[in-house]
């Protein structure tokens, strides 16, 4: 059992750490320790073990200002730590530095995956002081010092929440930085579970890929479409499980901090049918490359003219929400979201609603709950649009778009970035419209279904710990 290997470098083992326990529990009606050093069979002490003391490892994060990061990160620790309340869950980032105070009270450990040779050195130190442990018995803990390694040699499950990061459409490069903390888990001899993913394709790393996801206690899939994929490139069927995202287990902020935020950014939402926007420099860059369209026009003329047209037929008053918000200016949608705002302003001759803030997940699933559609090239911004029951027009530039949208069954609600045009956009939001009050009804009854599937994620991780 994982939780009983022996840590390093003078770290108390989990057997020391028992006996610590052994006084509190003296004068309580449970079961004494005394020597657990002679009773490490017994499958009582195994279970009261795992009661007190597990420790849980997130990996695979990005960062806390992309918000569906963050969405996923605080829905999975707050998850485990209320099935399982006595764990320790712990967040590996690559910008600790933003991230502490971000997910506080909830520890962040730095994780130097992005960093790819200085990851591969940990990896090689890491494999080292494992072979000559196990081969001569020397443990050289000076190769095992380093912080990060001593964060995987110390916990008892490593949870990967890579999202849709697992795949080579990013490059290779992007695909072998998510590939480093899994590696880091095997070295380390350490369980790992690849938690609501949507991932590949892939093409130079597909045997790395197979090979690691087979060596998974599990992997859970957000899409059937990754569910496939996976058993078409040799993973097992039996190690690929169907669930949720993650982040459907999000809970709302409260209407009072909605109320302040509105306030706050001077914006007011009576009388006012809205129509919430999120955008993204990512997606502007594919529909300039790979819509023929972009050849005409830039994506940001084309869909502030599809938004003017769409808030002058319908009565409806857009609002922009920036669901990523950096690091760094190339990475704020809220950029691009001000520009395409400001050309609808000028077109409309009203003001647009625009939130300046950096706000978390939660608080902008509240904000995006008060709109009366939405429109989202952000998935977890379409996802906290879902799960608030407001119609949702999908705009796609992966895979894993569709796959959410279809556990709504809402894929014709789904336009590709490469082929959106003006007909399909308008139509698609006409029918949204026309059938709004079916298709919350719809979203409403679907959410069930699917946040018992997110919750399915943290069952799969307490019984792997077992």
């Amino acid at each position: 059992m994982c939780l009983f290997q022996d840590c390093t470098l003078g770290e108390p083992t989990p057997w020391e750490k028992l006996i610590k326990y052994d006084k509190l529990l003296q004068k309580s009606n449970d079961i004494r320790f005394g020597d657990l050093r002679d009773k490490r069979q017994l499958p009582h002490y195994s279970k009261l073990a795992f009661k007190l003391m597990t420790k849980i490892l997130l990996t695979g994060t990005y960062s806390s200002f992309n918000k569906g990061d963050a969405a996923m990160e605080l829905a999975t620790a707050k998850a485990i730590l209320k099935q399982i309340p006595s764990a320790e869950v712990v967040i590996s980032s690559p910008f600790p530095q933003y991230d502490k105070d971000f997910y506080a009270p909830i520890p962040v450990t730095w994780c130097s995956r992005r960093r790819l040779i200085l990851a591969t050195m940990k990896l090689l130190m890491l494999l080292l002081w494992r072979g000559l442990k196990s081969s001569t018995g020397i443990n050289l803990s000076i190769l095992v010092k380093d912080t990060e390694l001593q964060q995987f040699l110390t916990s008892d499950m490593i949870v990967d929440l890579s999202g849709d990061m697992l795949t080579e459409d990013y490059g290779v490069h992007v695909a072998y930085s998510h590939y480093l903390p899994l590696l880091l888990a095997l070295a380390a001899n350490k369980p790992f579970i690849l938690c609501a993913q949507s991932i590949g394709p892939f093409k130079w790393t597909k045997s790395l890929a197979s090979f690691l996801m087979n060596q998974a206690k599990v992997v859970t899939v957000r899409d059937p479409i990754t569910k496939a994929y996976l058993t078409g490139i040799g993973v097992r069927e039996s190690n690929t499980i169907m669930t949720a995202d993650m982040a459907f287990l999000l809970e709302p902020c409260a209407d009072e901090r909605v109320d302040e935020i509105f306030k706050e950014e001077n914006i007011s939402l009576s009388n006012k049918k809205v129509i919430g926007i999120s955008l993204s420099a990512l997606v502007a860059d594919k529909f300039n490359k790979f819509n023929t369209l972009g050849n005409e026009h830039n994506f940001e003329d084309f869909i502030s003219g599809e938004i003017v047209k769409v808030c002058k037929q319908h009565h409806l008053s857009p609002m922009f929400v920036g669901h990523v918000t950096g690091p760094g200016r190339e990475k704020d949608d809220r950029i691009i979201c001000q520009q395409v705002a400001s050309n609808v302003q000028r077109a409309l001759q009203e003001d647009c609603l625009v939130l300046k803030g950096n706000y978390k997940p939660d608080e902008l699933k509240g904000i995006i709950s008060r709109c009366f559609l939405f429109s989202g090239a952000r998935m977890h911004a379409n996802i906290a649009a879902l799960s608030s029951a407001v119609p949702v027009l999908a705009i796609s530039y992966s895979h894993k778009t569709l796959g959410i949208m279809q556990m709504f069954s809402q894929d014709d609600n789904v336009s590709e970035i490469e082929k959106i045009d003006s007909t399909s956009f308008q139509s698609a939001i006409e029918n949204l419209i026309s059938n709004h009050d079916s298709i919350t009804s719809l979203l409403k009854e679907k959410l069930v279904q699917v946040k018992a599937a997110s919750n399915k994620n943290i069952e799969l991780i307490r019984q792997a710990l077992i």
